[in-house]
């Protein structure tokens, strides 16, 4: 599963193709965030964020039909500019951003405390609670996603399309494409702006979510999962 998933962006002309474009995807959307935080905190950081949609859907489009597509198939997609891609990947950044709200406020939660200098048995359980609501968020969130894919929004927020992801094989592939995931952006972070590390960065990013989409559709084939039958 690992080494044929690895090789998936770059497997057949379509496949390099779609993994060329969302790596420009990954650049414009980092480029307007830094103009937005260049503005910040003037109304204007508006504009960036709102250009910086398209290309974030497109690219969420995109990983969605990774997620959902057939693992009997070796090559990757071809990539879709379309609206339908479009709507499909802002119905996947709506679930996402409903799916780790939790671990947000966990965080930020978190942070309070350590700041304002909270008690002793406060510092000690903040963490550990905020760890605990962030990892059951991004654990469950595949399986939400490729809910959204296949049945809806709905279906994404369904408890029925949560069941069957405790199984070994979709626990093994969910902690490779996490790791996967989280060394891409430790990179892109540890990279200056505006410098050929920062470019090599995102195509980091973008080749480890293509391939961590790969491997947790099939994480999720092999496992008891099912979407939810929940309407558009």
């Amino acid at each position: 599963m690992l080494a044929e998933a690895l090789r998936y962006p770059l497997g057949g002309r379509a496949g390099r193709d779609a993994f060329a474009t969302c790596t420009g995807l990954v650049l414009a959307v980092l480029v307007l965030f830094r103009v937005g935080s260049a503005l910040w905190p003037t109304p204007l950081v508006a504009l960036p964020v709102v250009l910086a949609l398209p290309p974030a859907s497109l690219f969420a489009g995109y990983l969605g039909r990774v997620l959902s597509a057939d693992p009997g198939r070796s090559g990757a997609p071809p990539f879709a500019w379309s609206l339908g891609a479009f709507r499909v990947g802002l119905r996947l950044l709506v679930v996402a951003s409903v799916y780790l709200l939790p671990a947000v406020v966990a965080l930020f939660g978190t942070a309070f405390v350590l700041i304002s200098g909270g008690g002793g048995s406060l510092l000690t359980i903040a963490p550990t609670v905020a760890l605990l609501v962030t990892v059951a968020s991004v654990y469950v969130l595949p399986g939400a996603l490729s809910a959204a894919v296949h049945r809806g929004l709905r279906a994404g927020f369904s408890r029925r399309s949560l069941g069957g992801l405790a199984s070994g094989s979709y626990f093994f592939a969910w902690t490779v494409a996490t790791s996967l995931v989280v060394v891409a952006w430790s990179a892109l972070a540890t990279a200056g702006v505006a410098t050929v590390a920062a470019v090599l960065g995102a195509v980091a990013v973008a080749y480890a979510h293509v391939v961590a989409a790969r491997i947790l559709g099939e994480g999720l084939f092999r496992s008891p999962w099912e979407p939810s039958p929940g309407g558009v």
